[in-house]
This record gives structure tokens, sequence and C-alpha cells, in this order.
């Protein structure tokens, strides 16, 4: 079934109009027509199921809203702290990680980033970053648009981690665990497996001394994915499948 996004709440009978965007990818590309069943999304939950009514001359649609179910939110809050690699790869790190749920996304500009972005530029980023995740939502299904912070330095980001009731950073360090030691070790601390769980991943060339000093003083725990030294996109995609699947494993 194709699927459409509408950033904005879906009601049983209610007629809506596409944004250009959504309206190009529905009748230009993918060549529907008046009639059509259609999944229909809003990033909030909501999953509808709508018939266009009508194709405009300029591929513009409109579609009738005719059932609607609400859908809950992955019970552990999943947040991807990303030091922004090169090239295209933070498009892609976006994409799949908005396919394994991942409920927040905030790029980094780490002391080692090789990508610097201010003013302008780094609105264009956040604003295709942001068309990424929505075309992922509508591949995969997922009713939940990640949350997608504008790039913010490391020392911003950790201004927040106290709150966090897990974090972990990729690591190579002596003392780095695994995904699952730290998680029975929050289960153990809390009682339960935690609510939110915060990924820090490192650029090319990882955090710095300093940076990694100022994760474990805000108690961020080093965690290790092996003996090979992935990719920054791998590592991205890799911890989040893991700690994906504790989660689901322990039924959160």
């Amino acid at each position: 079934m194709f699927r459409s996004f509408i950033e904005t709440n879906l009601t049983i009978g209610a007629t809506i109009a596409l944004p250009e965007r959504e309206s190009h990818h529905l009748t230009r590309v993918l060549r529907a027509e008046p009639g059509l069943m259609i999944e229909v999304l809003n990033g909030r939950g909501d999953v509808a199921q709508a018939e266009i009514l009508t194709v405009g001359r300029k591929g513009d649609a409109s579609l009738r809203v005719l059932s609607v179910a609400h859908r809950p939110a992955f019970p552990c809050r999943l947040t991807l702290m990303q030091a922004i690699p090169k090239g295209k790869n933070m498009e892609w790190i976006v994409e799949k990680a908005t396919e394994l749920g991942a409920h927040r996304i905030v790029p980094l500009l780490s002391e080692r980033t090789v990508v610097h972005l201010s003013g302008p530029e780094a609105l264009g980023k956040l604003e295709r970053w942001k068309a990424t995740a929505v075309d992922a939502i509508k591949q995969c299904g997922s009713p939940w648009l990640p949350l997608l912070d504008a790039p913010v330095t490391t020392v911003t980001a950790l201004k927040n981690l106290s709150t966090t009731a897990l974090a972990v950073f990729g690591s190579f360090e002596g003392d780095a665990k695994s995904a699952r030691y730290w998680c029975d070790e929050a289960v153990a601390r809390l009682g339960r497996f935690p609510r939110d769980v915060a990924l820090w991943i490192g650029p090319e060339g990882d955090f710095s001394p300093g940076e990694i000093l100022a994760l474990r003083q805000a108690n961020a725990r080093p965690m290790t994915m092996g003996p090979l030294v992935l990719r920054a996109e791998t590592a991205a995609i890799c911890a989040l499948s893991i700690l994906g699947a504790e989660a689901l494993n322990r039924q959160v």
C-alpha cells in the first residue's frame, strides 16, 4: 500500500490536501489516481486509511480519511547522539536510525568532526535530514517520526545528559562493556529497564580524550561493539540494533 505523510491531526471523515512534496511523490512518481486507498502517517502515532479524492492538473492531491488508529510509542526512548560524518553519511544514518525506531537524533559537532556547519548551511542540512526521516517512516510504516535536533556541540549536548536513565558511548577502551552488561546494570539500579537510553557515537577518529572524560564524568558508560573498528555510520546502526533488541527482549 502507498503511504503519505502530513503533519496534522487525522480525523475520520476529514478531507485533507497533501503538501506539494507528498502530492508530487504520490501522483507523479507513484502514479496514484482517484479512488485508490492509501495509508497516511502524521508522525505522532496516528495511522489513517484514506481514499484519494482528486488529483489536480499540477499533481496536487486531496484525500478523505476513512479510519484512524493510534499506535503507542515504543516504551524505551532511544536517542542517537551522532557526531556528523563526512559527505552524505548523516542522511544514511538518519534514514536507518528512523527505521530502527530511534526516538530522537541529535547531530553533534564534536572536536574531531570534519564537517563544520553554521547559519543557513546548518538549516539546509537539517531540512534535508528531516525529509529523509519522513521518507523513512513512509518506507517502513513507522507511525512515529523521530525528533531531529539542530546540530550542537558535544559540550552543549552534555548539559542534558544528567536526566538520561542510561547513557552509553562507543568505545575501544579497556573497561568498555557490552550493551547487555550496561542494560543489566541499569535494570539492577532502576528496578526496571530504562525508559530512555542515549547512545553517543563519535566521528572518524573517535571523540577526543577531553570529550571522553566529560562523557565519563556525566556517567556515560563505555560500550563495546566487538573487536573490529567500525565506521561511524556502521557503529550507529549496530549499536541502535543491539540496544533496541535488548529493550524488546525484556518487554519494556
